[in-house]
This record gives structure tokens, sequence and C-alpha cells, in this order.
């Protein structure tokens, strides 16, 4: 079923409610009225809007994880220096668990970050924040990175709180995990990383 099909079913539907409820005079306008008025409204603003999750709580996107990606790889090829770590089968753990893969990844950047700290003479139990702004600072990350691996780091907060994780996001990040961390594993090597 085409997408505008779709759309116009729910809209119809909601538009529809909100024509009964206002065929009764004793019905008055109020958030119920108003709260079906913005069904209506909400699937063709689905271009506008990136998420709309009643009621409350965060949920990370695809596009929030793929900008992020894109931010610290710029497309640029896997080193070839990087050898994953084994210890993390990260592979069965995105297909079984979209949260736990970036969890799992935000864990591997922080290591590396850590350890970035450390070999820069930077106290490496300061916050993530802390540590990527003096990175920056000291020109050891470029800005793109740093944002971009922050975003990562938010992202697996958040998915280690709970928050509901698109599995493409979880499948796109696992994709080029290894292009992320082979640039933290060249700044470690003393590689320039621009």
């Amino acid at each position: 079923m085409p997408q505008w099909v779709v759309k116009a079913t729910v809209s119809a539907i909601a538009v529809a409610a909100l024509v009964v409820r206002l065929i009764w005079p004793d019905l008055h306008i109020d958030g119920v009225t108003l709260g079906l008025l913005g069904l209506a409204i909400l699937p063709w603003l689905s271009s506008l809007i990136k998420s709309a999750e009643l009621p409350g709580g965060f949920k990370i996107e695809f596009q929030d994880v793929r900008d992020a990606v894109e931010k610290v790889t710029r497309g640029a090829p896997a080193p070839k220096a990087f050898v994953p770590n084994q210890q993390v089968t990260s592979t069965e753990v995105a297909a079984a668990d979209p949260n736990l893969s970036l969890v799992a990844l935000r864990i591997e950047i922080e290591k590396r970050l850590r350890e970035l700290a450390r070999r820069n003479g930077m106290d490496e139990r300061r916050s993530l924040k802390s540590i990527l702004r003096e990175l920056h600072d000291r020109k050891v990350l470029e800005p793109s990175i740093v944002s971009g691996l922050r975003d990562l780091i938010t992202a697996g907060d958040q998915a280690a709180h709970g928050a509901s994780v698109d599995p493409r996001a979880a499948q796109w990040a696992l994709t080029y995990r290894p292009q992320m961390l082979g640039i933290l594993d060249m700044a470690l090597a003393g590689g320039v990383v621009d």
C-alpha cells in the first residue's frame, strides 16, 4: 500500500472522529478534539519532523546515527591498520538487540577516548564531554569528528537507558564501526586525523 494512502486513511479517520464529536452540540472543543486534529495533521508533516512519540520519551532515529557517523568518517575508507576487537561480537549483538549494539559502540568509543586523553597528558577520569572538548582544543581530533563522537555517545547513553532504537540505526553504526574506531585507533597510533 502506498505511503500516501496510509497517511490519507489516518487523516480521514481522525477528521471523521473530529466531525462526529462536533455534530453533538453538548460537545465542546477540548483536549481530545485538539488531539484528534493533531493526529489528522501529523502524517502530512512527517517530512518536516523526525519523530513524534506519545507519551514523551526519547527515540533514537536512523537519521541521527547516520548523521553522527558521517561527521566522524566523512566517507573515508576504513584505515588499514584497524583490527576489530574480537571481544565484542557486534554483528550478533546488533541482530539480537539494537540498543545493545549502540551501547557496545559507545563503550568502544569511550575506551579509545580515555586512552587518547591519557596519552595526551589529560586526566582520563574526566567526563567524555570534557575530554572531547580538550582533544579538539589540542587539535588531536577535528571538530566534525568531535561532534559526531559526541552524538554517538549521546545515542549510546540513551540506548543504555531504554530508548527505542531504530534497527536501521544500529545496523548503520555496526557497518561503519570499523571505520569509526579505526579513526580513533589512528589517533592513538599518533597518526594525523583530519
